[in-house]
């Protein structure tokens, strides 16, 4: 995930074609759940692969150097017909995930996280609520009001995936009495905040919420 301004730079440079545009994602959970389908695929793609395996030993010198031949993909022929055939198990794998909020054994959870370098002006917050909860926004709102925090651009995407209904937030804020990003301080002070509203929500005051890698 990148900013707006590394995106443009990069596609200038002609970087995104080069690496590929399903490898940028637009939030921090969405590139989580894409890097998760993507290795499934490779483990099916993998799987499919001829599982005969025979090592060769060369004495050197008192040493042994192994040489290990496991399929002709290992040895640069036919990579690319099995680059392709991954590529479409993926894309594939997008269109057919399990009904189930489990991807990759791994469990979408309410999580909250900020970064300070996604945006040159603003302090970024990320909200991932795993179940939506209603009239969360203005809560959430009203914890930035009363920290003389003020709300540059919100944007909430409401998502009804595996029959569950999810939710992302994300805030763009500045500080009233800095003029500017938020202090490292005042970062964790309003995470801990946010995280024992959802929690106070949720009815799990007790229970500690996932964290986004802080950036």
């Amino acid at each position: 995930m990148v900013g707006n301004r590394v995106s443009r730079t990069m596609q200038k440079a002609g970087l995104t074609e080069f690496i590929g545009e399903r490898w940028f994602f637009a939030t921090v959970h969405d590139a989580v759940v894409g890097c998760l389908r993507h290795q499934k695929a490779k483990r099916r793609q993998q799987t499919r692969l001829p599982s005969v395996s025979r090592r060769t030993i060369y004495p050197v010198e008192g040493f042994e150097q192994f040489s290990n031949i496991i399929s002709e993909r290992s040895a640069g022929v036919g990579s690319r017909e099995g680059e392709s055939a991954e590529s479409a198990d993926l894309e594939s794998q997008r269109h057919s995930e399990p009904q189930s909020p489990v991807v990759g054994e791994v469990q979408l959870a309410t999580e909250v996280g900020f970064s300070n370098d996604l945006h040159h002006l603003c302090t970024v917050f990320f909200i991932n609520l795993a179940k939506d909860i209603p009239m969360i926004m203005s809560h959430i709102t009203a914890v930035f009001q009363r920290r003389h925090i003020t709300v540059c651009r919100a944007h909430v995407e409401a998502m009804d995936e595996f029959g569950v209904g999810r939710a992302q937030h994300a805030y763009h804020v500045l500080s009233l009495r800095d003029q500017g990003k938020l202090q490292v301080a005042e970062l964790q002070q309003v995470k801990a905040e946010l995280e024992e509203l959802i929690r106070k929500h949720l009815g799990t005051a007790e229970e500690p919420l996932g964290t986004l890698e802080e950036v």
